[in-house]
């Protein structure tokens, strides 16, 4: 603007906060810019609290199945796939349980937790 040495920005009018005039001899009356600047960096001593989010509840695992029992004979669980075979004795697959001999004498109930993995119940299957 011709003949005017500074120059500042102002928001005219009579609102809170609105400030300055335009066309001002002064520099001094005109400053608008500094009040928004000290609202912007907090040093209007006014202080704004972040917004609040609602809580936020932690994960939590799944729920786990419960656990699953078969009473079979050696030979029935080494069939269905709980148990394995070696040298004539079954083993429980998972934890690796010796079974006793492979046949259809020798009966065990197994239990299965995690899924997968076989033990010999011992009075916790439903």
């Amino acid at each position: 603007m011709p003949g005017i040495g500074h120059g500042t920005p102002v928001a005219p009018g009579g609102g809170p906060e609105q400030c300055g005039a335009t066309g001002t001899q002064h520099f001094i009356a005109s400053i608008c810019s500094s009040y928004w600047i000290t609202k912007f960096f907090g040093l209007d001593g006014t202080t704004t609290e972040p917004p609040t989010e609602p809580p936020v509840d932690p994960p939590t695992d799944p729920p786990t199945p419960p656990a699953a029992c078969w009473t079979a004979s050696n030979y029935e669980h080494v069939r269905t796939g709980r148990a394995t075979t070696t040298g004539g004795y079954v083993y429980a697959k998972g934890s690796g349980q010796n079974l006793g001999l492979y046949n259809t004498f020798v009966t065990h109930t197994l239990k299965e937790s995690p899924a997968g993995h076989y033990t010999i119940a011992t009075g916790s299957c439903p």
